[in-house]
């Protein structure tokens, strides 16, 4: 059990140190993709 339970541990904060930094990079390249489209005039 204890075992087990570390793994999940490990796998939840894997999750979260991935979104925490993953979430940013999304937010930019939808802020550069929008910009990057009002650049050509649409």
């Amino acid at each position: 059990m204890n075992l087990s339970n570390e793994t999940i541990t490990q796998t939840l904060n894997a999750t979260n140190f991935s979104i925490d930094y993953e979430l940013p990079y999304v937010v930019c390249l939808l802020y550069y993709m929008a910009e990057e489209q009002n650049g050509r005039g649409f």
